[in-house]
Order: C-alpha cells, then sequence, then structure tokens
C-alpha cells in the first residue's frame, strides 16, 4: 500500500487512484479506463471516498515508529543537577553476561536491573540490584506489596522510561514525568562508592556516586 496525500498515489490492492494535477485515471477490475473529458465518465464519487476510507484505516494500523535511543536527557540531567560523572562508550550490549564481556573494566559496582508490575499493570516498579546477586523475585514482590508480580513489556519500557531492553538503567528516571514507576535500589549499591549505570542507551556506561541521586 502507498499513500502519499490528496496530491499524490494511492494504492489499494490491485486498484490505484492516481492524481498527479490532472484529471486522476482509476483502473480497477470491469470498469473502463477513464483518463480525461474524451473517455468514460469518471465512477461515482462514493467509490473515491471507500478507496481513500480503507486506505486510512491500513494507515492506521500501523504503530508508530520507536523513538531512537539518545542519551542526552540523562547527560543533560545530571549536568543540570551538578552531578559529576565519567562516560565510556563501548559496543552495544544487551545482556549482562555481554556487558561482562565487552565492556572495559571500570570502577564502581555493576548493577542489573530489573523493570516489574503488577498483575493489572497499574504499579510498576525498577530494582536495581549488584550484578552477581540473584533476586527473590517472592519475597520481593511480598516486599513491594504485591500479590502477583511480573516483568513489564518492552512498550512499557519505552513508554514510562524511555529506554529499551539492553539499556535500562536508574537514569530512566528522568524520562518518568509523571512519577509512575517506583525505584527500589540494593543498599548494598547505595552505599557503594560509585556506581555504573547506562546512559538511556546500551553503547556507553557512566560511573556515578549513588548518594548523589
Amino acid at each position: 500500500m502507498l499513500l502519499e496525500g490528496d496530491s499524490g498515489t494511492f494504492m489499494l490492492g490491485h486498484e490505484a487512484l492516481c492524481c498527479m494535477g490532472e484529471r486522476p485515471a482509476l483502473r480497477a477490475a470491469g470498469r473502463p479506463d477513464w483518463k480525461g473529458p474524451e473517455g468514460p465518465s469518471p465512477p461515482p464519487r462514493h467509490d473515491l471516498q471507500r478507496v481513500r476510507w480503507h486506505t486510512r484505516a491500513q494507515m492506521d494500523s500501523t504503530p508508530p515508529p520507536t523513538p531512537a535511543p539518545d542519551p542526552r536527557p540523562a547527560i543533560e540531567a545530571l549536568q543540570r543537577l551538578g552531578i559529576a560523572f565519567a562516560r565510556v562508550d563501548h559496543p552495544p550490549v544487551y545482556t549482562t553476561e555481554e556487558a561482562a564481556r565487552l565492556v572495559p573494566a571500570l570502577p564502581g559496582a555493576k548493577a542489573k536491573n530489573l523493570f516489574l508490575r503488577d498483575a493489572h499493570g497499574r504499579q510498576h516498579f525498577l530494582v536495581v540490584v549488584p550484578y552477581a546477586k540473584r533476586a527473590d523475585l517472592s519475597r520481593l514482590a511480598q516486599a513491594l506489596g504485591l500479590r502477583k508480580r511480573t516483568f513489564g513489556a518492552p512498550e512499557e519500557l519505552q513508554r514510562l522510561l524511555g529506554v529499551t531492553p539492553g539499556a535500562v538503567s536508574v537514569l530512566g528516571v528522568v524520562c518518568d514525568q509523571d512519577c509512575a514507576v517506583r525505584v527500589v535500589i540494593d543498599e548494598v549499591l547505595w552505599s557503594a562508592h560509585a556506581l555504573q549505570c547506562h546512559p538511556l542507551v546500551n553503547t556507553a556506561t557512566l560511573i556515578i556516586r549513588p548518594f548523589n541521586f
């Protein structure tokens, strides 16, 4: 399907409505071509409306494109608050195993992030724990007051924290304008001298002191 506006080209299956600034031409099964005053009369107006309406419906069903990852909101928030940090760029990483292999040795504690929600999707949590620590999700759900918990979907990550899987970090809160996500940080990380975290993208790591949060 191709749609380029009222003066462009509409295509619907094997039918096409071409508007090129002159009298349009429509070809459909069982109909003669019409190209101008010398040809047969154009099809009824409702035929054109049917083609346009169906084309819009097809367009409305197409999901909007996902915004490209951008570290600037996190960087600018830290600079605006006067929080010092160090930045190291590296190849993209999507798991803690890839991070251990592709990210150079850096000072500060490594963390992994769990994006959780209740069964109804009304409460969302970002749980930040040490990289090597195994989180007891059952006890964690009890501590958070959740009867049932599940992991949040990638679409929720993008909508609430402005990140995609592999780039989740505590700095995602700068995109949470409605404070819809509660952040829970393990006390081991909170008391660490420095913490490693992604600036909304998985191609860089920042080193920041946790107590500055």
